[in-house]
């Protein structure tokens, strides 16, 4: 079988259907992913008072549970996740991190899988731009979220240097 496998140069799982393998990504403001690269099974959050940090790792193993937890349809099956951070991809083949924190969102993921019978027996790393469906669901504005883009912040700091810097707007 290996044998096989090494002179096809194909993954075993690159026989799942495609509807199992999911592609996540994650921002500093969003998450986002779809199952099978369908645009009908996207799912997308943003992180609001929820956002556990700048660790961009942290962000994308919580945005890839999160995928998981809000994709109710994910039930008794086999996942192949894709995911441009290599950093993650490493933690979900192995299980395991040195960052406590890392750790600590493992386990939540690990318990949500279990709870629906998901294995995930292996995880692929996809570049960024390969990953486009994931990604653009992840940079999408937050349509409740109000901030001053940067280009009229510097031109109300032009016109009202009163105002202070622009940093804190």
């Amino acid at each position: 079988l290996q044998a096989h496998f090494a002179a096809t140069r194909r993954s075993p799982f690159d026989r799942l259907p495609p509807g199992y393998k999911c592609y996540t990504d994650a921002s500093v403001h969003s998450w986002g992913g779809v199952l099978g690269g369908k645009p009908s099974t996207a799912t997308r959050g943003h992180w609001g008072q929820r956002h556990p940090s700048g660790d961009i790792t942290l962000l994308e193993l919580r945005g890839f549970r999160l995928f998981v937890e809000a994709t109710t349809s994910l039930r008794a099956c086999v996942l192949l996740p894709y995911i441009d951070n290599r950093s993650v991809v490493s933690a979900l083949r192995r299980w395991s991190s040195p960052t406590p924190r890392v750790m600590d969102e493992l386990r939540l993921t690990r318990q949500l899988l279990d709870a629906r019978g998901i294995s995930v027996p292996w995880c692929e790393w996809i570049p960024t731009a390969e990953n486009v469906a994931a990604d653009d669901l992840s940079r999408a504005a937050d349509p409740a979220e109000y901030r001053w883009s940067p280009r009229l912040a510097l031109a109300a700091a032009a016109r009202w240097p009163q105002l202070g810097p622009t940093q804190n707007w």
